[in-house]
């Protein structure tokens, strides 16, 4: 949204702003789909360019990503969704795009499971190195190197 009221090419824009009839695949019905963006803004050539663009999770965009049925059966919806947009978008003279996790951050990684063992040796370590440092210095000792820091800075000035 920030990107969209600070760039200077973007002439206007408008988040669920249209209404796109298609026909739901499980149902037979005439339903509505409201695209996320409508993005109007110029390019280098000074052209106008209407842009639609939807934002969906990669495992909702991809057949291969889907795992579960209920994946399945979104991307399945979202594919009917986006044939009607794609027409409309033909028809009106307008672009349309799909931008997952991979196209908003770069280098996007799926997330890994965390190595529980390893977090555990880094928190017994950390325990370790509080405890030794609490046994070598004390708090006499530190505000003692804090005088000794002041009364030397302020004798080089």
């Amino acid at each position: 949204m920030r990107f969209c009221d600070n760039h200077p090419a973007v002439i206007g824009w408008a988040s669920e702003s249209l209404r796109i009839p298609y026909v739901n695949p499980f149902t037979g019905k005439q339903t509505t789909y409201y695209p996320d963006f409508l993005i109007t803004y110029q390019d280098k050539s000074g052209n106008k360019i209407s842009e639609i663009i939807e934002v969906k999770p990669r495992k909702q965009a991809r057949l291969d990503e889907a795992n579960t049925q209920q994946e399945k059966a979104a991307v399945v919806l979202n594919m009917a969704k986006w044939e009607a947009c794609r027409a409309w978008c033909q028809r009106m003279g307008m672009k349309f795009r799909i931008l997952t996790e991979e196209d908003i951050y770069n280098n996007w990684q799926p997330k890994s499971k965390p190595k529980t063992k390893r977090r555990k040796n880094i928190c017994s370590w950390s325990r370790y190195i509080r405890r030794s440092w609490k046994r070598c210095h004390s708090y006499s000792s530190i505000r003692h190197y804090r005088t000794y820091k002041n009364k030397t800075s302020s004798s080089i000035q």
